[in-house]
């Protein structure tokens, strides 16, 4: 015994081998070709024959002329030919046939007779019938030729014969063109010959008793059988109803022009028929071909019918297998009712190739069990396959049957280019070259030859392939490469039987670690070969001899790193034979034939075995408990909600912990769904063994991910972060994220809610608009007496919008409201002149129930004139906008909403205060019904302040005055621009130009030293439930501030200096008065003064 690696190269071999195997045991390398005169149909019909130590191929030849019946034009032949040394056919003798005279009253006519159109042989004695079924014979009463048909029997050593005439009688009427001998069969004692000419076509099958002599032509019921059917076409003879019975077989290809075969009961005079099949399609010729043979070895008999000119392009071909399922019923012993054969069909039908025009079926024979399985095997013939040339199909007998597909198909052009009609008969069941395998013969009679082909001897092995029980991971029993490794032994094995051969044979394997290893994953299993090389299959030859088991060893190392330790580890054995050492043998007549390997249900020349990975496991079942949780990291958040913002183009994570609260887990996946709008970038801080895949199915994107080494321990936890992308052309929505767990072992139903994790992922238009205002100039002066009443100035408004995103902004909307009026006067004190923006377009309106002062007029609109209408309806109101929204309003738009109508909240609560604080008027002198004050009366005709008021105004304590607009307030105008979509990063400017009439501010009471006027502009983008709107405060407010020159008017100039004057002589002529009668005036003290002098004087 030896054995080595062959490496890639064997491999290679060996895999050709296998290949060219499909061959079979047919040899066709060492064929045996016969050749006989030309246009003589030698091959129409042939059969093995063996007598004592000579063996011969008997060969028809239908339209050959006899060297022993000259005077006979064309009267056909029977060659018997060696098949050993000197290959010569040579006319078998079968008397004289010019003057052969059939009765007492007719006359022979053996010209052109087809001798030979069939050949039949019994084994038991090796009695041949050969036949001629266009034998004629002439009546006295007629000169009339009717076609009988005649027959030959031969003794075993093919010299004396007797004929055999079945149609002859005194009334030709029923068998005037019988053709007897069309087909015949020869069964036990029973000689059995087609007439398919019997009564007027209908045709018989004529069954001749040898030991009784009685010959059986007619049906029991003649009706059974419909006129023009050809009964008798084909014929054939077997075991139906008991293993010791015999029963026989006609073929009617043209009953019902389907066509039938029957199967007759030969027990009385009659031929009952116990089973009756019809064919499927008409045409077909079902029933041109029948043959009995025990394909699953029972001892009943099985059936299998051709129907050659089955067409499903053109003659096809096909072959209807029934199996034999045992007497269907017994009839009482008295009872002339016979018992029924009980057959059924197959699933299916033999096709061959399915060939064009092939005629798969003419020929059906038993050829005996050429593969040794214990088995007959049958030959079927399509004789005008490939154009012609013809092709045999050989299909191997089973104990369920027949097998469906070929087992070997061999055509006429593996012979050379000269055979034509191959196939059109074969005969098979004799051992020619004595190596215990029954052989096979086969004609071609368009080409007038004939090939017997040598069956090769099967050698039946028994192949082992022996693994451990178990592999332990733990233990690492062999080193590779220094290193400590996991490894075992695998063991092959072979033990052949072949009978009748002696010698070593060659046995050439190639051995296949982990060949049912998960898809997508690598064999966890190599060998080393050539010692560096790791490949999972290893080739080797190993030499035996017949009934001795010879074994080898191949050591199996376990990759590092592996991804499976639960799927069983299987080990695959292909084989072959190699080369073979035999004795010498110069007597042998024929060439040495290579061995094959037997191919059956228990042989196919592979072998599978498995082992397993050892486990030890603490919970039921080994169950793992795997546990998921998950989390989102999104990059922005809106009042406590975490989202994505739409177009913004940042990643976000998706936190991952899997950890396994069971047993181990092996393989443990991740499985990611997600829409199609999101996108895998990598994984981040994922610890080792993290594997993803992404799945390309458009309608389910997501990945797949494999987790840890392998396995994921009790105990153990994985975190996993996965870095994803939002596509910037998606739309806002609510977009779910699903997490599945999964691994390959158990896990307990109840225990599995933790393995998925449901996510959402907020996807909304992120909008952040800032607005800004300015006004040029931002302080002005009034109250100028000299001025006319309809004194005005003209003031510029900037307004500037910038989307700062992180989103569009679709449908921005600008609303600006501004003073124009002062409480309680009817009076305008403000007028646009024109707003303008850089996109869209501006209108104005006025009041809260949505009319305007100038209705429909627009500022900086594409639209034509005739759009008035159009945007005259779409007028509101700021405080409508708010005000309007319903529930279904975002969270963040809701809270805007409180935030504005605090705001106007705010103004509210105090400006009817302030109106009236300001004014000095009391809460009875105001009588302010907003929504029914006029301002159609003319700004230049303002009422003039009276003297008293200027007095008072002139004196008064400096104060200020808040001139704003609050919520619904009919004295402002609203002014409103549809900017359209802001990208991100872009702005948008809005110039108004606005009038202001001064005279308006100076009207009195309500005047105050400073006028604060107060203009507020609102940006907010279009109502929708995925926009979420991030300033905190969007109103923007522009105040301008106007100071009173405070100039004294003449008249009151005049006034004061007058009524100063008269009130300081007033004073003075008073304290004249008062001094008056206080004496000041008397001067009694001036006496005594001097007197005090002159008494100075004096003492001095």
């Amino acid at each position: 015994m030896t054995a080595y690696h062959l490496g890639k190269y064997s491999i290679f071999c060996l895999y050709c081998l296998l290949h060219h195997a499909i061959l079979y045991n047919l040899d066709i390398q060492h064929a045996i070709p016969l050749h006989g005169q030309n246009g003589s149909f030698f091959g129409y019909s042939v059969l093995l024959h063996k007598h004592q130590q000579h063996t011969w191929v008997l060969v028809g030849a239908p339209f050959a002329n006899s060297k022993f019946n000259q005077s006979v034009q064309k009267p056909g032949v029977i060659y018997k030919c060696n098949i050993s040394g000197k290959k010569e056919c040579e006319e078998i003798q079968l008397g004289v046939m010019s003057d052969m005279n059939c009765g007492t009253n007719c006359f022979a006519d053996a010209n052109h007779q087809w001798l030979g159109v069939s050949l039949s042989r019994r084994e038991q004695d090796g009695l041949v019938l050969a036949c001629g079924h266009r034998w004629n014979v002439f009546y006295n009463k007629s000169k009339e030729k009717f076609p009988h048909g005649i027959c030959f029997k031969l003794a075993a050593n093919l010299i004396q014969s007797s004929t055999l005439i079945p149609c002859y009688g005194d009334d030709p009427n029923d068998y005037a063109s019988c053709q007897a001998g069309i087909a015949n069969v020869l069964f036990g004692d029973l000689i059995v010959m087609g007439a398919p000419g019997s009564m007027e076509w209908t045709g018989s099958v004529f069954v001749h008793n040898t030991s009784s002599q009685v010959t059986i032509t007619k049906l029991e019921n003649s009706d059974d059988v419909l006129f023009g059917s050809y009964l008798g076409y084909s014929v054939s003879a077997g075991h139906f109803l008991y293993a010791d019975s015999t029963e026989v077989v006609g073929g009617a290809p043209q009953n019902g022009q389907t066509g039938s075969a029957y199967i007759f009961s030969t027990k009385s005079s009659t031929l009952s028929i116990i089973f009756e099949v019809r064919g499927e399609k008409i045409g077909s010729y079902f029933g041109a071909t029948v043959c009995a043979v025990d394909l699953n070895a029972d001892g009943l008999s099985d059936l299998l019918v051709g129907a050659p000119m089955f067409s499903t392009v053109r003659e096809e071909g096909r072959v209807y297998v029934y199996m034999n399922q045992g007497q269907m019923f017994s009839p009482p012993k008295k009872s002339k009712t016979f018992p029924q054969a009980n057959m059924k069909a197959l699933e299916f039908t033999l096709a061959g190739k399915d060939s064009y025009a092939a005629r798969f079926g003419e020929s059906i024979t038993s050829v005996g069990d050429i593969d040794d399985d214990g088995y007959p095997d049958v030959v079927v013939g399509a004789p005008q396959e490939d154009d012609l040339n013809g092709a045999i199909y050989l299909y191997n007998g089973r104990k369920t049957g027949l097998e469906q597909e070929y087992s070997q198909r061999i055509p006429a052009s593996a012979f050379g280019n000269g055979l034509k009609m191959f196939g059109q008969s074969v005969s098979g069941g004799i051992d020619v070259d004595e190596n215990g395998y029954p052989d096979v013969a086969v004609g071609a009679f368009l080409s007038d030859s004939a090939v017997v082909l040598r069956t090769r001897v099967v050698v039946v092995v028994e192949a082992t392939v022996l693994l451990p029980s178990s592999v332990n991971l733990t233990q690492a029993l062999c080193t590779e490469k220094g290193r400590p490794a996991v490894c075992f032994n695998t063991t092959v094995c072979f033990q052949l039987q072949a009978q009748r051969f002696s010698g070593l044979i060659e046995m050439l394997y190639n051995l296949t670690a982990d060949v049912k290893h998960k898809e997508g994953l690598q064999s966890r299993f190599y060998f080393i070969t050539n010692g560096t090389a790791q490949l999972n299959s290893t080739a080797g030859r190993i030499k035996t001899k017949h009934g001795q088991m010879n074994c080898v060893n191949h050591q199996a190392f376990l990759k590092r790193d592996i991804r499976d330790i639960f799927t069983p580890i299987h080990f695959e054995l292909q084989y072959e034979l190699g080369e073979h050492t035999v004795s010498s043998d110069n007597s042998r007549s024929f060439p040495f034939l290579r061995p094959v390997l037997q191919r059956s249900e228990k042989h196919n020349n592979l072998l599978i075995n498995k082992t397993v990975f050892a486990r030890y496991c603490a919970w039921p079942n080994c169950s793992t408990n795997l546990q998921l949780s998950a989390q989102l990291l999104l990059p922005r958040r809106h009042r406590d909600v975490p989202y994505v913002a739409v177009g913004e183009g940042k990643t976000f994570l998706l936190n991952v912990t899997l950890s396994n609260a069971g047993d181990a887990a092996f393989l443990p996946m991740l499985h990611l769904r997600y829409p199609s709008n999101l996108y895998f970038v990598k994984v981040l801080n994922a610890e080792k063994y993290v594997s993803c895949k992404i799945l390309e199915e458009p309608t389910t994107p997501g990945l797949d991910c494999s987790v840890g080494n392998v396995i994921l321990n009790p105990l153990d936890k994985v975190n996993i972060s996965f870095l994803l992308d939002v596509s910037l052309d998606s739309k806002p929505g609510d977009l779910n994220i699903t997490i599945n767990a999964s691994r390959n072992n158990f896990e307990n139903e109840d225990i599995l809610h933790d393995n998925v994790v449901n996510l959402t992922l907020v996807l909304r238009y992120g909008v952040n608009l800032i607005t800004q205002g300015f006004v040029a100039p931002t302080a002005f002066m009034f109250g100028d007496f000299e001025d006319p009443h309809c004194t005005t100035k003209r003031f510029n408004f900037t307004f500037k919008v910038v989307n700062v995103g992180p989103s569009i902004s679709h449908g921005t909307r600008v609303e600006i409201v501004v003073p124009k009026a002062l409480a309680p006067y009817p009076y305008r004190l403000l007028n646009i002149l024109n707003i303008q923006s850089s996109s869209g377009w501006c209108y104005i309106q006025n009041s809260a129930n949505g009319t305007s002062d100038t209705p429909g007029k627009m500022f900086g609109s594409k639209r034509n004139s005739t759009t008035d209408i159009f945007w005259s309806n779409m007028t509101t109101t700021i405080d409508t906008y708010w005000t309007n929204r319903t529930s279904t309003t975002p969270p963040n738009l809701v809270n805007t909403t409180s935030r504005i109508d605090t705001y106007w909240t705010k103004k509210s609560r105090t400006t009817q205060l302030d109106r009236k604080i300001m004014s000095g008027t009391t809460e009875t002198n105001w009588n302010i019904t907003p929504y029914s004050v006029d301002l159609g009366k003319d700004t230049c005709d303002l009422p003039d302040s009276n003297l008293l008021d200027d007095l008072f105004f002139h004196f008064a304590k400096k104060t200020k005055r808040h001139i704003y607009c609050m919520k619904e307030d009919a004295l402002c105008i609203q002014a409103v621009c549809e900017l359209g979509d802001l990208d991100f990063g872009t702005d948008a400017t809005i110039e108004m130009e606005v009038e202001i009439n001064l005279g308006v501010l100076d009207i009195s009471p309500g005047r105050t030293r400073v006028m604060l006027l107060e203009s507020t502009a609102v940006a907010l983008p279009k109502k929708d439930p995925f926009i979420w709107f991030l300033q905190e405060e969007p109103i923007t407010v522009v105040v301008q501030e106007g100071l009173h020159i405070h100039r004294i008017k003449p008249v009151l100039k005049l006034f004061i200096i007058v009524a100063s004057s008269i009130f300081a002589l007033t004073i003075l002529i008073l304290l004249f008065i008062s001094l008056s009668k206080c004496g000041f005036f008397k001067r009694k003290y001036k006496k005594e003064l001097e007197d005090i002098q002159w008494q100075d004087w004096d003492s001095k």
